[in-house]
């Protein structure tokens, strides 16, 4: 089983077609009754290309994929872009960029 946080909607199916030998899983938490669910890829079609729509105020869980510790996968890049945003919208009102 190789692990994945969920990409962005216009690359589901080319993270799909990089395990061709493996089916696909979608794991998922409701945000309001924290309930899990699991269904096929092909049936979360919908919920798999939507926006992501976490804000700044919102808790996750994170939990490390096996895709980031076979190295597959790095999420640091964008993590560490989405905080300098959030830095910059900080300090726009003091003259930031």
């Amino acid at each position: 089983m190789v692990t994945y946080p969920r990409p962005p909607g216009n690359k589901v199916d080319a993270l799909i077609r990089q395990f061709p030998d493996r089916s696909c899983w979608y794991y998922r938490r409701d945000p309001q009754s924290g309930k899990a669910a699991v269904v096929r890829c092909e049936a979360a079609g919908d919920q798999l290309r939507r926006p992501h729509t976490m804000t700044e105020d919102d808790r996750c869980l994170v939990l490390r994929s096996t895709a980031e510790l076979l190295g597959l996968h790095d999420p640091w890049p964008v993590i560490e872009a989405n905080q300098l945003k959030k830095v910059r919208r900080e300090l726009r009102p003091f003259g930031g960029r």
